[in-house]
């Protein structure tokens, strides 16, 4: 056991200290003391949710198995503001819409967090759902601050911040199995326990399913593609679209002392330019995080924390495609170092926070094989040089000012630096002879010296106002901004086409936030805000058979987006529950020429609904739907801006409906089963085309009608 527990200290890292809550409690809370969980995400510092600057959503352990939440993604796209487009991705992510903006790609507009930790993957600057594993049944809560984070968080937090935490300080242990159609099938455990003056936690998970099977055709009216792939007309895929995740994590706690270790590994099969044959082509991913750290409180005004930490995140692509077997393969790895330190200082009238980031990029490597392209268009390295690194540092500040009991002043800035860094690409034959005449365009090397635009340096501001009318109503008055800089793959390719850097991404939003509890039983959030984006940066990844891979970044310009959220939440009687949301948006493209063209992939209206309702001790049944309404895809024109064409069909408006069925308190206690199903009326659902299938222009179908059962024992 000495052993054990001495490989597991060294090999885990940092884990915030959080908020204790027991589940079962939150069961039996009303709204009123719901609104006083304390909230760690917004400001890196315990808070009550009526106090943080920021519209907040927090959901609970409790609310996932009441609502049959199957995954964070599940959860995600039932939370106000947010939808999911699933494009079959060839890196395998599922990717997100937030407020009304979608940038087609990987996830990268809100950074995520576990237990505190940030998940980012270096290549892309994103945070995907293939390296965050993490089993529901091993999650305490998710909090999700909606709106400019980059005081806290810095590059990349857009749109918010998702933290993620596990159940780190339940004392029971559990193991949980289940399954459905489709092929599902699921399983985690959870263990706690102590040893003298150190807690240890384990939680481990796997999951898998066969993915859905469509007839190609149904994706597209584009025969020549299909043929071309080698396929039938009448091909499906059967075997194309499956996938699976694994997940562990180690915790322990000793005083002020955290770590944590965690591993996660997924499989998903993808479509890339074109359809797939034989097995499916097949992406998976690794990463490992490893972080240490304190939290210290120094006297009963000051707390200092720390955070270190060491990230590695790999990913192969096997395709199968045109020729089964034919070797055409995708392989990446990354290692990253970080540390953030922050120090708290508060009294009656004031919260301070000074704060200090470094993450440093040692290794980032991709290597590709394609033989069917041929060794002059595609084989080849993209690299750091083995010398360098990408070195990012941060300052950051915030301080609340209770200017009366009433009124709180909050200002915070965070000042960025992205230093210069090399890349170097290298493709095409190599050979040993160098007498050898090779045509120029079977190799090619080049590096380039990536220079940040405003020599690196980035400043964003935070502020906000909170007037509190009583106890139970808030007023939020808030402006902060975000930027998000051109990513490594961004600067790959303008150094390939030899064009100048992009400029940073940057958001301007204002929102005004009413938090009220008009009851007991009644709580309401109503959000206004306005958000200007500027120089927004747009990929395209596009093959032919005739010129094959096309592939370039750009500032696209400039969108304007207002809208408005209201969410209440209803206890309509000690046993029955109700919680509806309503958000509506409209995003303007400002770009000279392109007013009067609605922006791609911003629905206008989405809507949901959750009831449960406790029949007795051991039953509780919920319901929970969704509405969203009509999206387009993207405009795209390579002369003016009338001659352009929609990248694919509109996709209709979709309601969906899930229910769930939990029996709780089976044999002694010891037992809880969930029966549940999702998309109950068997609706199609469809996901509009984007630039990583441009052929697919019928839009990407996802699963029908889902039913599943799920088994847990507490021991």
């Amino acid at each position: 056991m000495k052993r054990l527990l001495s490989i597991i200290i060294l090999s885990s890292g940092m884990l915030f200290n959080q908020e204790k809550i027991d589940i079962d409690d939150i069961r039996n809370l009303s709204i009123l003391e719901l609104m006083k969980i304390k909230i760690v995400t917004a400001a890196k510092n315990p808070e009550d949710l009526l106090d943080i600057p920021a519209s907040v959503a927090v959901i609970t352990a409790a609310d996932i198995k009441k609502y049959g939440y199957r995954s964070y993604l599940e959860i995600l796209n039932h939370t106000t503001g947010f939808y999911m487009i699933n494009d079959y991705h060839y890196l395998g992510h599922k990717n997100f819409g937030v407020r009304g903006f979608f940038s087609p790609g990987s996830f990268g507009n809100v950074i995520i967090l576990v237990n505190g930790v940030p998940q980012l993957s270096d290549e892309y600057m994103d945070y995907p759902d293939t390296k965050i594993t993490v089993p529901v049944e091993a999650i305490d809560r998710i909090e999700i601050i909606r709106g400019p984070m980059s005081v806290m968080y810095g590059n990349g937090a857009f749109f918010g911040a998702i933290n993620i935490i596990t159940n780190q300080d339940s004392e029971k242990n559990s193991l949980t199995v289940g399954g459905g159609n489709y092929g599902e099938n699921h399983g985690t455990i959870h263990f706690s326990g102590k040893t003298g003056e150190i807690e240890m936690r384990l939680n481990a998970g796997y999951s898998k399913n066969t993915g859905i099977d469509v007839k190609y055709s149904d994706l597209t009216s584009n025969h020549d593609i299909i043929e071309y792939s080698r396929n039938d007309i009448n091909a499906t895929t059967k075997n194309m679209l499956e996938s699976g995740k694994k997940y562990v994590d180690m915790s322990f706690k000793k005083r002020a002392i955290f770590g944590l270790f965690s591993f996660n590994e997924s499989f998903t099969e993808v479509l890339d330019g074109i359809p797939s044959i034989g097995q499916g082509s097949e992406i998976t991913h690794i990463a490992a995080n490893m972080n240490l750290g304190f939290d210290k409180k120094i006297n009963s005004n000051l707390t200092i924390k720390g955070l270190a930490g060491y990230y590695t995140h790999s990913h192969r692509l096997d395709y199968e495609r045109i020729i089964v077997h034919a070797g055409d393969m995708d392989a990446k790895l990354s290692r990253a170092l970080d540390f953030d330190i922050t120090a708290n200082y508060t009294n009656e009238k004031y919260k301070i926070l000074f704060g200090g980031y470094v993450r440093s990029v040692e290794e980032l490597l991709q290597i590709a094989d394609f033989p069917l392209d041929g060794l002059n268009r595609a084989d080849g390295e993209i690299m750091i040089p083995r010398n360098e690194r990408i070195l990012t540092k941060s300052l950051y500040h915030q301080t609340t000012w209770k200017v009366t009991h009433k009124i709180d002043l909050m200002g915070g800035f965070r000042i960025e630096h992205l230093s210069p860094y090399t890349i170097s690409y290298n493709r095409g034959l190599a050979t040993l002879d160098t007498t050898a005449n090779l045509p120029p365009e079977n190799r090619t090397n080049i590096t380039g010296r990536v220079k940040p635009p405003g020599d690196g340096y980035a400043l964003t501001p935070r502020f906000s106002l909170l007037y509190k009318i009583n106890p139970k109503t808030v007023i939020k008055l808030m402006v902060g901004s975000a930027i998000k800089q051109p990513t490594f793959m961004d600067n790959l390719r303008q150094i390939i086409m030899q064009r100048p850097f992009l400029n940073v991404q940057k958001i301007q939003t204002y929102e005004m936030n009413i938090t009220s509890i008009l009851r007991q039983n009644c709580r309401t959030n109503f959000s206004i805000f306005y958000n200007k984006l500027y120089d927004l940066i747009t990929a395209t990844n596009e093959f032919s058979p005739e010129s094959g891979w096309t592939i370039f970044s750009a500032n696209s310009g400039k969108l304007t987006t207002i809208g408005t959220e209201i969410c209440t939440q209803i206890q309509i009687h000690p046993k029955l529950n109700s919680k509806f949301s309503i958000s509506y948006q409209k995003t303007v493209n400002d770009k000279a020429g392109f007013e009067t063209y609605k922006p791609g992939y911003s629905p206008d209206l989405l809507a949901f609904l959750f009831l449960d309702y406790e029949i007795n001790e051991t039953l509780t049944i919920s319901m929970k739907g969704k509405y969203i309404s009509e999206i387009k895809t993207e405009w795209v024109t390579d002369t003016s801006p009338e001659a352009g064409t929609r990248l694919g069909e509109a996709i209709p408006a979709c309601l969906t409906l899930d229910g769930n069925l939990m029996i709780s308190n089976l044999l002694q206690s010891k037992f809880n089963l969930a029966l549940g199903m999702k998309n109950g009326l068997d609706r199609e659902i469809r996901y509009p085309t984007t630039a990583s299938n441009t052929w697919i222009e019928k839009g990407y179908l996802d699963f029908g009608r889902q039913v599943y059962i799920n088994l847990t024992y507490d021991f």
